[in-house]
Formats: C-alpha cells, sequence, structure tokens
C-alpha cells in the first residue's frame, strides 16, 4: 500500500512538474503545498472532501487542513497569495504555478466533481488565469503542455477595436460588451454579448419588484432592455437551478454556463453597486452569492 501511495504521489508532481516546467520534483511539490492550500480554504463540504480523495494522501492532507482566509479570494488576490507563500516568486510565476497545479488538480477531479468545484469559486474578476475556467470554454489554460508565450497570450487578453459590432450600440453598452469580454476571455465581442443576453435574461425571469427596476435604471439600455424583457418565473430558482437552467436552453455544459454567469455578474454588479447587489441577493434564493463573488448571506430570522 505504501509504494502505490509513493507512485501515486510521484505520478500527481510529474503532472505538476511536466506543466510547470520546474527543473526538479521539489519545485513542484513546493507550488503543489502552497497552491493546494489556498484551495482547500475555497472548498466546503462534500465537494472538498471528494476532490481530496481523488488526490494523494499527502496533498489530500494539506487540502483538507488549508491556509485561512477570511473571505474568497478573486483569482487575481489567489494569484498574490501564493506569490507570498513560495519564496522569490512574483505574480507571474505564481500564476504559472496556480495553472500547473489546479490543472493537475483538475484532471484528478473528473468532469463532474470540476464543475462543482467551479461553482463554489468565486468568478473571474481580472484576466489573471488563476482559477481554473471550464475544460471546454476557452479561457481554460490548464489543460496540456504550455509555454510562457502561450501563458501572455491567455492572461493579456485586450479587446479587439477591428472587430466592429453587428450593430450601433451605445457607447455605455459598448463598454460594458468589452468588460465582459475581458472578464471572460472571450475571443469576441459577439460572444460576450451572447453570454450578456443569456445571463440577463435568466435574470430577468427571476428578480422582481424594485430591485429589478432600480438594476435596469444602471444597466446600459441595450441591457436594461434585455433585463426588463423577460417575465419573472413564478417560483424562482436557486443558483444552482439557474445555472442548469441556462445550460439547458444552449446546450452548453455546465462549467462554461458557471463561468459565463460570473462574468457576466461581475460587471452587473460594477454598474449596480454593492448595496443594490445586497439587497437582489436579499430578494433571490440562495446560491447566487457565489456567481456575484461574494460569500453567501445569511438569512435573518
Amino acid at each position: 500500500m505504501a509504494v502505490a501511495m509513493t507512485l501515486r504521489r510521484e505520478a500527481f508532481l510529474e503532472q505538476v512538474k511536466e506543466r510547470g516546467e520546474y527543473r526538479t520534483l521539489q519545485e513542484a511539490e513546493r507550488a503543489a503545498r502552497v497552491v493546494l492550500a489556498l484551495l482547500g480554504a475555497h472548498l466546503v463540504g462534500q465537494v472538498r472532501a471528494q476532490l481530496a480523495a481523488r488526490l494523494p494522501e499527502a496533498f489530500a492532507l494539506i487540502l483538507l487542513n488549508p491556509l485561512q482566509s477570511a473571505e474568497p479570494l478573486s483569482p487575481q488576490r489567489f494569484v498574490r497569495a501564493t506569490a507570498a507563500w513560495i519564496e522569490g516568486a512574483t505574480e507571474q510565476t505564481a500564476a504559472w504555478d496556480v495553472s500547473a497545479v489546479l490543472s493537475t488538480a483538475a484532471d484528478a477531479a473528473g468532469v463532474e466533481l470540476l464543475e462543482e468545484i467551479l461553482f463554489q469559486l468565486p468568478p473571474a474578476t481580472t484576466s489573471s488565469s488563476a482559477a481554473p475556467s471550464p475544460p471546454d470554454h476557452p479561457r481554460w489554460p490548464y489543460t496540456g503542455h504550455h509555454d510562457p508565450g502561450d501563458r501572455k497570450a491567455t492572461t493579456t487578453v485586450m479587446p479587439d477595436q477591428s472587430a466592429p459590432l453587428q450593430q450601433p450600440y451605445g457607447r455605455a453598452y459598448e463598454h460594458m460588451l468589452e468588460k465582459v469580454r475581458y472578464e471572460g476571455a472571450y475571443p469576441t465581442r459577439e460572444k460576450a454579448e451572447e453570454a450578456v443576453r443569456l445571463v440577463l435574461s435568466g435574470l430577468g425571469r427571476q428578480l422582481t419588484g424594485d430591485e429589478r427596476v432600480e438594476l435596469a435604471a444602471r444597466l446600459p439600455v441595450e441591457a436594461a432592455r434585455i433585463l426588463t424583457a423577460q417575465i419573472p418565473d413564478t417560483q424562482p430558482l436557486g443558483g444552482w437551478a439557474f445555472i442548469k437552467d441556462l445550460a439547458a436552453r444552449t446546450g452548453a455544459s455546465l462549467g462554461t454556463t458557471r463561468w459565463d454567469t460570473g462574468s457576466v455578474f461581475t460587471a452587473v454588479a460594477a454598474y449596480a453597486g454593492p448595496d443594490l447587489i445586497t439587497r437582489i441577493l436579499r430578494q433571490l434564493p440562495s446560491g447566487y452569492a457565489l456567481l456575484f463573488g461574494r460569500a453567501e448571506l445569511t438569512q435573518a430570522a
């Protein structure tokens, strides 16, 4: 049994070493210990336990006894925290460390568990590649072998000024589309708009009352029309059911749909402001706070 565990540990580290282009297994292990300790602070319940069960024993214990974090870290802060714990690391090298470890952990987890992991992680708030996006999403930078040029291309997505919008939108909506495109690393603004229309339509079927009116007033007019064109459902959906509903409408995977939702909700939150988002979360069923990059609210008795 001890030999089998040793081989499994070495196989895990060999994958991290290859993907991170480390010179030694010791360097790969140092990165794995820090990244998994930080990841463990962001996962709870059965999701963390199931991932631990699929990791080598030494790394499972690290995941189950994580570094303490007062609040969920955005992708950029996750990278910064990794850099702070690895001696001599920079944010650029830490992003590479995170990529190498999380991609290996994702392979160990499998698709179904990975989707549950993604649902617990905060959505992207920057172009940093610190948290995994769905494997079939164009943002996913962690599978297979990559060189530093690939990483730079992944982490510095800039607006394509040469790609004209198909419709004459207002400047505010164009800015919103560019923000969503940047946050979600979509290849074109058209792809970003598909995500905006999907997610805002879904939100429009959930949100009612003053919060719906106020959010519409703060969004660009084109986005407000998408939101208010929907008739609210009689039975609001919880956060995970919301993701499943959107995925069923498009045929996309749950992981991809969760990523799209987080990218759009990040932009929505910027327009709405923290106070209105808090009120929206209090109106909606449980499960939406994580989609907006917040800890779940505790309902007052």
